[in-house]
């Protein structure tokens, strides 16, 4: 089981790197990537691989080479998952087999991943099928990494929640520019600050929140600040994180069009999720 949840989630972020219909290469070179990235055998990723296309959770799509797909029933909301950094935290976490397969269970757990979520080793290995050591060993792995931060507390659980830099973010905090709508770096604003834009049937206001100072290993003092971005659109709010990817286009009816990261879609009058 350690091992299909582990190559099903591998699989699901490689083919959600590039644009198009999400298809992963069936062949020898593609195997040997995956069981590299995952610090696992050929074998085994070739035997999960057997067991998804058994359940029919991926589907065969003949070709030169064969492409695998998952089927339309097993798919969901991407979640919080679409917001990593996929090609910055794979390469840090290569061959690391605990941390990945916690990364997906910490993931699957959180509602926000800028925000804190409680969580404990036995749930977590409980999601993962590790033992509670292994779960905590898997999690030192992705707070040594720099993927989460970790709100230490008395009590089971601790909070955790994905680093700026997991999320593709830079040490300082992001903008969005006004006319493309793509992050581009600022000076470190206060919590105090809103700033406005204004675009065809809508606004952007980014708005920075809690300022939390605290002390690193080295003795250095360090400044977190947690921000987040308020989208309206035709009087639609959204709370994104910031460095999110807003694009604007106009329609065939001279109607604007604004496409939320890889998902979302909004029209004038109309909203709906873009096909996967």
């Amino acid at each position: 089981m350690r091992d299909i949840k582990l190559v099903a989630f591998l699989v699901d972020k490689e083919t959600g790197i590039e644009v198009g219909d999400r298809t992963f290469p069936h062949q020898d070179e593609s195997i040997k990537r995956l069981a590299t990235l995952g610090g696992i055998s050929r074998e085994r990723v070739t035997a999960a691989l057997a067991r998804l296309l058994d359940a029919g959770a991926l589907m065969r799509r003949e070709g030169d080479p064969v492409q695998l797909a998952f089927a339309e029933r097993v798919l969901g909301p991407a979640g919080v998952a679409e917001y990593i950094d996929w090609p910055a935290v794979s390469a840090r976490l290569h061959g690391r087999t605990p941390a990945l397969l916690l990364l997906r269970s910490v993931l699957d757990a959180m509602r926000a991943p800028w925000d804190w979520a409680s969580l404990t080793y036995d749930v977590l290995g409980e999601q993962s099928y590790y033992s509670p050591g292994m779960a905590r060993h898997g999690v030192g792995q992705l707070l040594q990494a720099g993927v989460l931060e970790r709100n230490t507390h008395a009590g089971r659980g601790h909070e955790y929640r994905c680093s700026p830099w997991a999320l593709g973010q830079t040490a300082s905090q992001a903008d969005l520019s006004p006319l493309t709508g793509r992050a581009l770096p600022v000076e470190q604003i206060s919590a105090s600050d809103t700033r406005t834009y204004d675009l065809p049937s809508g606004r952007m206001l980014q708005n920075a929140t809690r300022t939390e100072e605290r002390v690193g290993p080295s003795g250095h003092r360090q400044v977190a600040v947690d921000s987040e971005l308020r989208v309206e659109i035709g009087g639609l709010v959204l709370r994104l994180p910031v460095g999110t990817e807003i694009r604007m286009r106009v329609g065939d009816d001279g109607a604007p069009i604004y496409e939320v990261g890889p998902h979302l879609r909004f029209s004038q009058g109309a909203a709906q999720v873009a096909d996967r």
